[in-house]
């Protein structure tokens, strides 16, 4: 080495093996590939690597095309859409989507959330009634099972106790069977009024709920008629709801009347005007039992009000029977008199 004093230490007259030199030369000697993998691995390091390297080299601009604006190459104008998340459908649904966009020009800027909305709402829109028909029908449901809750007897009673219990619990009994009735007939009329309507908007739903509201009402009074059956508040409570509850469905009637173009088919005249009469009966019989109970305190000759009801409901039956009959037959008889002309 230049600079320093070399010593050879080996004896003299030293002769190394041959085989032994030539391994020594060979381990001591570099790979031949040795100094390109260096210089390789010195190109990784100083080269662009991670955003950088699929960039490429950056180019300066040349200033002199910039300067012609007819070789610059514009975007073309994304339409903007007034109502970006406004959908076709016209029907009342609830739509729920993972990602909304903030506007029809920038789709590429989604967020993920949770977007509920309305795509049509009932304001003076129509919609179908398969829904508001199961819903009336758990509401009937519901309202004629909470009537047996009225009905119990206190636990650990002797013979003598148990005997007055159980006859304390006939005017509870009477009271379940009378509510019975008068729902199950306004579960009857729901349907009916129900059955030929095709779209029903916000005001005959509204209308609807109102009614529901009241027939779910149903278990109070009659609990306070089994308890306090013997006092006229409790008998004016009990009249006023059903009065309320046939006078919502008359309301009904008299909507799908004026507004013919949510029917499947135009209500007839005779339809309409027996609806109202047996309707009507109701809410004037049970207002009239309500005015006794109230002016006269009477609780007992308010209840037998009541009974007006059956004949007069027996007398409408026949006489929509009649008429029914009476149509039959009058298409029939001018059926027969062209026959004979021809």
């Amino acid at each position: 080495m230049p600079g320093h004093l070399a010593t050879d230490l080996r004896p003299a007259g030293f002769a190394p093996d041959p085989a032994t030199a030539g391994h020594q030369r060979s381990c001591c000697a570099p790979c031949p590939g040795h100094h390109a993998r260096r210089k390789a691995h010195r190109r990784r390091r100083t080269a662009p690597h991670g955003p950088a390297a699929l960039r490429g080299p950056r180019l300066q601009p040349d200033l002199g095309q910039l300067a012609q604006p007819d070789q610059l190459r514009r975007p073309r104008p994304v339409p903007h859409h007034p109502h970006p998340l406004k959908p076709p459908c016209r029907r009342s649904t609830l739509r729920v989507s993972r990602t909304a966009p903030r506007c029809a020009c920038r789709r590429g800027n989604r967020r993920p959330i949770i977007t509920i909305f309305l795509v049509r709402g009932l304001s003076t829109r129509a919609s179908g009634p398969e829904r508001l028909w199961a819903f009336s029908d758990g509401v009937y449901a519901i309202a004629i099972t909470l009537l047996v809750l009225n009905i119990d007897m206190h636990p650990d009673l002797n013979d003598a106790e148990f005997l007055d219990a159980l006859r304390r619990t006939v005017p509870q009994i009477l009271a379940y069977a009378l509510s019975f009735v008068v729902i199950a007939a306004f579960w009857r009329d729901q349907r009916r009024i129900l059955a030929g309507v095709r779209h029903a908007d916000d005001i005959m739903t509204r209308t609807t709920l109102l009614g529901l509201g009241l027939v779910a009402l149903m278990p109070f009074p009659t609990a306070l008629l089994s308890e306090y059956g013997h006092r006229p508040q409790a008998v004016a409570i009990y009249s006023g709801t059903i009065a309320a509850v046939a006078a919502v469905h008359s309301a009904l009637v008299l909507y799908q009347r004026r507004h013919p173009a949510l029917l499947a088919e135009p209500m007839t005249t005779d339809d309409y005007r027996f609806s109202l009469l047996d309707l009507g009966t109701t809410v004037l019989v049970m207002l009239v039992s309500v005015g006794i109970a109230l002016v006269l305190g009477s609780a007992t000759v308010a209840k037998w009000i009541w009974v007006v009801l059956l004949p007069a409901k027996q007398i409408l039956t026949l006489m929509q029977k009649r008429q029914l009959a009476r149509h039959e037959q009058t298409p029939n008889s001018s059926t027969e008199q062209a026959a004979t002309e021809e």
